[in-house]
């Protein structure tokens, strides 16, 4: 302390010459550790051998030199060999250990390594720290991610929700070593073809906060090769990484010509996403509805695109311009109204405004005025036993009130309208209602054994269904109950609609983009067990109770209620080939069987 005081404040240097000796002497050693390092290293490359292999094994030894022992590790026994052991040696021990690492130890290391290897590579006093020109210093720490990479499928085949969490700490340790992201390419281009979402949104998170735009257009284009119809629902994820690209463009910082690339390849998949029964609905319409939603960003990107494809997506704009002007009432009935023809519009507002009806009233608001059935104040639609009130049904009758619905149901407007109609058709078998209504409609018929209970409004669906759905449906986890409903079995047992279809002979009506519950036990365990024997597919009857429509705000910020819909229509194609060729799935990793037991 005093030594030090005199030297930095009188300069002064008390310290006698030969402990400067032995201190040049410590130093000089040192380096001849690193370059040792190194050497051995330069070596092991110049054999001929595979690299990744060479470099675990070198680990391996130099961890038997240092007296670690991998059977009682923990990342904490390296840090008092921090000042006297090169950083190429560290991260060898390191990704020889994470390479034979126990699973269960897998979760805590990414966060530990990366903060760790990043703190000693960037210290100042380190001696023979981090090199990275140095092509040896450079495969140490690649190995290090390397390891990680490899050992993720084995993580993700035991429990997914862990894998999130080994994911989840790769992204901590990036906010502490930002300047090694650089290594962890592979490792991240491999997240984000996962089957885990959390995985996904990492992985696109890293590559655009650390500036990898040239790699995230790479492993776009690359996911739309391999299968766009499991990458075009996320297109609206990718317009963050798009904005990015746009930006550093013009600041000379990104290839341009990598977004055109990308466009090329997207426009050449365009059939394969294009659905001829349900075109709004369709995966080709995610991706001109993403592209287009924001004006600024499309008038960025319609320059980059094929010229076929900027005159689609132009057309697309107008037309979603045009229902968004619609879309600007104070309230949903008011929305609804506006849609309507000048004349039936007219005598509608007339019968609203001039008859003093408390029930109806109460009724067409139970109807318009709520997001979730949970909200629902039935005592306007039942009577006390739950039967339907013969006021309810009088108005729901009146031809006005029919031309309201037949209106909402038209299909540029029954997206929008899609929990108004379910509770409608889930008020009266579809017999009941006029002609107009049922063609609006467009209600194909299936023979199955589904039922509609009485509305509750007691029942409550989370917001985060829809991103439960989506963990399930890239899990393999969603079974397709009789074609159309798509069943989830993480949290509550709910079903979304993938399109509207009357069953017979019940005659009630299943209306595309809404979550129906099931209500019954017995259909319960059976879907229980066809999920535990791997079912993809399986036609039983039920009993649904109508909850509530899709969301664009659920807790998961991945997708919107349309992106969901079509990826739920591409997972049907999926199980009516039995899974690409498979009968069934396995199900019987902890992530699977967990679910199962919730059920």
């Amino acid at each position: 302390m005093i030594e030090s005081f005199f030297r930095r404040v009188l300069g002064i240097d008390l310290e006698s010459e030969g402990e400067k000796q032995r201190k040049l002497a410590q130093l000089e050693a040192a380096r001849a550790r690193v370059e040792l390092s190194r050497q051995r290293l330069k070596n092991g490359m110049a054999g001929g051998a595979d690299e990744y292999a060479m470099a675990l094994q070198l680990g391996e030894q130099m961890a038997k030199e240092k007296g670690v022992d991998f059977n009682n590790y923990s990342t904490d026994i390296v840090r008092p060999l921090q000042e006297n052991t090169p950083v190429a040696e560290i991260a060898l021990i390191l990704g020889a250990y994470i390479s034979q690492a126990p699973i269960e130890r897998m979760a805590a290391i990414p966060d530990n390594v990366i903060s760790m290897l990043y703190s000693i590579a960037r210290s100042e006093e380190k001696l023979g720290r981090f090199d990275g020109e140095n092509p040896q210093d450079n495969l140490a720490v690649r190995t290090v991610f390397e390891a990680m990479r490899l050992r993720m499928s084995e993580v993700r085949a035991g429990d997914q929700d862990f894998a999130g969490k080994v994911c989840a700490n790769i992204e901590n340790g990036f906010e502490k070593g930002p300047d090694l992201a650089r290594f962890s390419i592979d490792l991240i281009s491999d997240m984000s073809c996962s089957t885990s979402l959390t995985e996904r949104v990492i992985s696109w998170r890293v590559l655009r906060k650390h500036s990898q735009l040239d790699t995230a257009l790479e492993v776009i284009k690359r996911d739309f090769q391999i299968d766009p119809g499991w990458s075009a629902p996320f297109t609206r994820k990718y317009v963050s990484i798009l904005c990015d690209v746009n930006e550093r463009v013009g600041q000379g910082g990104a290839n341009s010509g990598k977004v055109g690339e990308l466009m090329d390849t997207i426009y050449k998949h365009k059939k394969e996403l294009e659905d001829p029964r349900d075109p709004r609905g369709s995966l080709w319409t995610v991706v001109l509805d993403s592209l287009t939603e924001n004006a600024e960003f499309y008038e960025q990107m319609k320059q980059q695109m094929p010229p076929e494809m900027r005159k689609e997506a132009a057309r697309y704009k107008r037309e979603a311009d045009k229902r968004k002007e619609i879309e600007q009432g104070s309230t949903r009935m008011e929305d609804a109204i506006k849609l309507m023809d000048k004349p039936d519009r007219d005598a509608l507002v007339d019968y609203l405004e001039n008859v003093d009806d408390e029930e109806r009233d109460g009724m067409l608001a139970t109807i318009f005025d709520i997001d979730d059935t949970n909200e629902m104040d039935t005592e306007y639609l039942f009577t006390a036993r739950g039967r339907l009130r013969i006021s309810s049904k009088e108005v729901l009758l009146d031809p006005r009130v029919v031309k309201l619905f037949e209106t909402i149901a038209r299909e540029e407007n029954r997206d929008r309208f899609a929990l108004e109609l379910a509770v409608v058709t889930s008020l009266m078998p579809i017999q009941n209602f006029p002609r107009e209504l049922k063609l609006a409609l467009k209600a194909y018929h299936l023979d199955t054994d589904q039922h509609l209970v009485a509305l509750r409004g007691d029942w409550y669906l989370c917001s985060a269904s829809e991103g439960r759905m989506l963990e399930d449906i890239l899990a393999g986890n969603a079974i397709l109950v009789d074609e159309n409903m798509l069943l989830k079995f993480t949290g509550k047992k709910a079903a979304l609609c993938l399109r509207t279809f009357t069953a017979d002979p019940s005659g009630v009506t299943f209306v595309k983009g809404v979550w129906y519950a099931l209500t019954d036990t017995k259909s319960k365990d059976l879907l229980k067990s066809a999920f535990q024997r791997g079912e993809v597919k399986v036609s039983a009857g039920a009993k649904w109770a109508v909850m509530r429509a899709a969301s664009d705000e659920g807790d998961y910020d991945a997708m919107n209620a349309r992106d969901l819909l079509a990826i739920g229509n591409y997972y049907k194609k999926w199980c009516a080939q039995q899974g690409f060729g498979r009968n069934k799935i396995d199900r019987t990793g902890s992530h699977h069987t967990k679910m199962g037991e919730t059920f």
